[in-house]
């Protein structure tokens, strides 16, 4: 853990160093609302994590694990916890993780502030209560635990030497040429 997390700060440094020099963004929003962040330089180009996560919840079929579905197993992710890392955190009081009830099943995990629409979709894709049916996600009675994407490998060891049993990191690196 300490040394991925090592490994992590100083990579970004010196990424966040060279860019600076070279007129490179740090951070980026595309025109289709993607986020990317940047997080090292590898051969002299930038590489940025960047938010994917198209149609997650329709592909993995989780439908036939629920209360009524094809194979009997009334599985709605009851006592589990999902890690999501992504670009930023979601909204503690979205009303698909009980938040507005007073029964929060979102809670913050390294200290994140800063809120990002894909994090809380992915959220969402895995712990969404339905309350909007089209909305509901994999998992509707499971908890989720939000990180930002930096120090992922570091953050991540750590959880699973605590008992983190599912993650979910629907981002991917992209390179760009400034």
């Amino acid at each position: 853990e300490q040394s991925f997390q090592a490994k992590a700060q100083q990579e970004k440094k010196q990424a966040i160093d060279l860019a600076k020099r070279q007129g490179w963004k740090t951070k980026i929003t595309t025109k289709d609302g993607r986020l990317l962040e940047l997080q090292k330089v590898v051969n002299g180009k930038p590489i940025y994590y960047t938010t994917f996560n198209v149609d997650a919840a329709k592909s993995t079929r989780t439908d036939h694990l629920h209360n009524g579905g094809s194979l009997g197993l009334n599985l709605m992710g009851q006592n589990m916890t999902g890690h999501v890392w992504d670009g930023g955190i979601a909204r503690a009081s979205h009303q698909e993780y009980d938040g507005a009830g007073g029964n929060n099943r979102y809670s913050v995990g390294d200290g994140s502030s800063s809120l990002n629409f894909h994090a809380a979709h992915v959220t969402g894709t895995i712990i969404a209560a339905g309350i909007d049916a089209a909305a509901k996600g994999m998992a509707p009675h499971a908890s989720a635990v939000g990180h930002d994407w930096n120090s992922d490998t570091s953050e991540a060891t750590t959880a699973a030497a605590n008992g983190m049993l599912v993650s979910n990191h629907s981002y991917g690196f992209a390179a760009r040429n400034q």
